[in-house]
Formats: structure tokens, sequence, C-alpha cells
């Protein structure tokens, strides 16, 4: 799942980087937004009988769900039009990094050092793959003039 997860998430910055340019960020995000609600939806259905989570959890799940949903989606979209998708990338990498350190900071959470390693190896083998070609480039850019 995990996997798949960011296979769905790399599939969503490389078509947003094609077809962001082009529409309105709001037009865009709101599009998006609807397309999963209904497609959440009709698997919502499919799972069973609809039950509506209790009142006193709708508050949040406005908040987070609605609000903030809508904001970040938004957010990426408008920056996406002036970012490539590789850039983009590299900004929704620091994603683990900052739920990591606000876990930390605000709820006590604790890595363990395997789990530090492993994070760390991740973040360095992607901004490995992205520098490495820059270096590349320049190399080969040396041997040309030499």
């Amino acid at each position: 799942m995990t996997l798949g997860g960011a296979a769905c998430f790399g599939l969503h910055v490389a078509l947003l980087d094609r077809y962001s340019k082009g529409h309105r960020a709001v037009t865009l995000a709101l599009g998006q937004l609807a397309t999963v609600t209904v497609l959440l939806a009709s698997i919502w259905t499919v799972q069973g009988p609809l039950e509506w989570p209790p009142a006193e959890i709708w508050p949040t799940l406005l908040l987070t769900g609605g609000i903030c949903t809508a904001a970040g989606f938004f957010v990426q979209t408008f920056v996406q039009q002036r970012l490539s998708a590789v850039q983009t990338g590299m900004i929704i990498l620091t994603e683990p990094i900052f739920a990591a350190v606000f876990g930390w900071l605000l709820a006590g959470e604790r890595l363990t050092g395997l789990q530090m390693l492993g994070g760390g190896l991740l973040v360095a083998a992607v901004f490995a793959a992205e520098i490495y070609p820059h270096f590349r480039n320049a190399s080969s850019k040396r041997a040309i003039k030499s």
C-alpha cells in the first residue's frame, strides 16, 4: 500500500505539472477535490451501509478534511504552476521530516535509531538522485573544455 500510495502521489505531481500551467489554480483544485469526493463516495457505498460519524467528530472532519485539504490542494496547484514536478517532489519529500519533528515536539513521539537511519537513507537517496545529474553535467562540460 505504501508503494502504491507513493506511485499515486508521483502520478498526481506529474499530471499536475502537465496540466496546471493552463488553468486557474482555484478551478483546478476544486476539480481535484470534487473528483476525489465522487470517487471515494462511490467506494464508500460499495463497502457497506453508510454510517455517519458521531456529531462531536464533525468539527474536526470539516477542519482537516475540508479546509486543510482544500487549502493544501490549492497551494500545491498554485505553486506547481511555477515549479517543475521535480522541485515539487523535493518539497513534498520534506513532509515526513516535518511529521517526525512535530510528532516529537507536540506529542512526545520518539523514533528508534533504525527508523531515523531509514528516514535518513530515504531522504539522502532522493537528494542524491536530484543532485547527481547536475554533477554529471558539470563534469561533462569540464571534459569537453579540456
